[in-house]
């Protein structure tokens, strides 16, 4: 018989097997009989949503009746009966949950504002590098506040997620991303009678994780001196000056809200008694 091809996988919610040695079981238990055994690579499309649980130090996929399983193009038979499969072993991911799903929580991942410092200097170029020959990543302009990691020697290294600017004919571009947010998703998983979130998915983002990931920018030039200064007297807080762009800003934004609505406004009343 002639294999059914499988669809677009990139378009379809599933998890991929990256584990040598995985098998469906008849019970989550090493014990159970073999139901059939996956190889690496191996994608599950499940026609529900993921049932995941604790049993001690290991995480357990349901794998429901109905699951289609496709290995290289094409999909391969598996028996029609509920089983379990590994999918974290002691904190060691087994499979990766992959596509857009209904279940579960996005998690986006971005760095403090960082220690407030001053461009002095006309403008002063980022760097990939805390070297003069590191590859340009944009500059940064006379009075703009940006966030410090660490400073080594001369160098300052920006907080991961700190935006820059772009040099036109017409002057200074406006503000944009090096290293767009990350975002991951956080699968729900029973243990006991408690539900907490675990991670099956590698960090997501617009971004290529082999992009330019550090950037930094010289602190003091032999020749044309000073370049930045720290924010000796900041207050806190984020201000027009502050080199930030509209999308991060409104990710600062949302989270100040959030903590606000959890901290204040959800316990109004015990606050006051």
């Amino acid at each position: 018989a002639v294999p059914e091809l499988a669809p677009d996988l990139s378009k379809v919610s599933h998890w991929l097997i990256e584990s040598k040695g995985l098998c469906m079981l008849t019970e989550p238990s090493d014990r159970a009989k073999a139901l059939f055994a996956f190889e690496p690579g191996d994608a599950l499309v499940l026609p529900t949503a993921a049932n995941l649980h604790m049993t001690g130090l290991r995480c357990w996929l349901t794998v429901p009746v109905g699951v289609r399983v496709c290995r290289g193009q094409a999909w391969i038979h598996v028996p029609g009966q509920t089983g379990f499969v590994v999918a974290m072993d002691d904190k060691v991911r087994c499979m990766r949950s992959c596509g857009a799903t209904s279940e579960g929580v996005v998690l986006q991942l971005v760095s403090g504002f960082g220690e407030p410092w001053v461009v002095e200097h006309e403008q002063v170029v980022v760097r990939a590098g805390p070297s003069t020959k590191a590859r340009a990543l944009g500059l940064l302009a006379k009075g703009d506040i940006f966030g410090v990691q660490k400073v080594a020697g001369d160098w300052a290294q920006l907080v991961r997620d700190s935006n820059v600017r772009m040099k036109v004919k017409a002057g200074l571009g406006t503000l944009y991303t090096v290293n767009e947010i990350r975002t991951t998703r956080l699968e729900p998983v029973r243990s006991g009678d408690k539900i907490r979130y675990e991670s099956f998915a590698g960090d997501t983002s617009s971004g290529s994780e082999s992009g330019p990931g550090e950037m930094w920018m010289l602190v003091r030039h032999p020749e044309l001196g000073q370049l930045l200064r720290r924010c000796e007297a900041w207050r806190g807080g984020l201000d027009e000056r502050c080199a930030i762009s509209e999308a991060r800003l409104a990710t600062y934004r949302s989270v100040v809200d959030l903590c606000h609505r959890r901290i204040f406004e959800d316990n109004l009343v015990t606050l006051w008694e």
